[in-house]
């Protein structure tokens, strides 16, 4: 599971450095005011409780997240 959080502070830069995922097994990709959170699938139950850490994070810190550019892909390997 992928969930792009483009664009994810709205109205401030800041550079999200001191955000870090909840769980070892989950991994951000970082760019300036930009956030990818890759849950692999063996922890998939755990995305809507990491949504809500950056959500805390984000209110902590002031800033918005911009729901509009807020993007969920589920990505699967077919079966054979």
């Amino acid at each position: 599971m992928l969930g792009g959080l483009g664009n994810f502070c709205e109205h401030r830069f800041r550079l999200i450095v001191d955000l870090n995922p909840s769980q070892p097994t989950i991994v951000y990709g970082k760019y300036a005011d930009d956030l990818s959170c890759v849950i692999p699938a063996s922890v998939s139950e755990m995305a809507d409780r990491e949504m809500g850490h950056i959500k805390r994070w984000a209110d902590d810190n002031k800033l918005k997240i911009n729901l509009s550019k807020t993007k969920e892909i589920v990505i699967t390997s077919s079966a054979k």
